[in-house]
């Protein structure tokens, strides 16, 4: 084994490999949504989009990209929002 220098880079993931603010923004379905953040209660903070967008990814099913990763994780936790 290698000796890891700190600092170093171990691991790259593309960006577009990552449910994260940027990617939700770029969704073709849904980024739109994204644009306005006066439609979020608090302004639309990463959070917010990715919350928004893992719904919105789940209720498109096998037509979603992120389907069998959103499968694995679908019955591991159940939160419920309220206002």
């Amino acid at each position: 084994m290698e000796h890891i220098n700190s600092g170093e880079i171990m691991l790259e993931i593309p960006q577009k490999l990552m449910i994260c603010e940027p990617v939700c923004k770029k969704s073709k379905e849904i980024g739109h949504v994204f644009q306005d953040t006066s439609l979020f209660r608090f302004g639309g903070v990463g959070s917010e989009l990715i919350a928004v967008f893992l719904m919105h990814e789940t209720l498109r099913g096998e037509k979603s990209f992120w389907y069998v990763r959103l499968c694995e994780h679908s019955n591991t936790q159940t939160h419920h929002f309220v206002s």
